[in-house]
């Protein structure tokens, strides 16, 4: 059985894959490096810079989409 085949028939078949490569990494609670890294590998392979800091979170920059360059962030952050 590949561990794919839960996901067989359902879209978008990215996406689930994806998230059945990350379900494979073990990360207990308080245990996160190894999913961090997985992360931060993955976000670098498609070409961006990503780092992690000391408690494992997830800083990627990827640049806007285009036409977006200018947009305003409205949600607070």
């Amino acid at each position: 059985m590949d561990r794919y085949d839960i996901v067989a028939g359902l879209e978008p078949q990215t996406v689930l894959r994806r998230f059945c490569d990350i379900s494979t990494v073990p990360r207990a609670s308080g245990e996160m490096k190894e999913i961090s890294d997985y992360i931060v590998s993955h976000i670098q392979r498609l070409g961006y810079e990503a780092s992690q800091d000391a408690f494992y979170n997830v800083v990627a920059k990827i640049p806007a989409s285009e036409g977006y360059e200018e947009a305003i962030l409205t949600n607070g952050i």
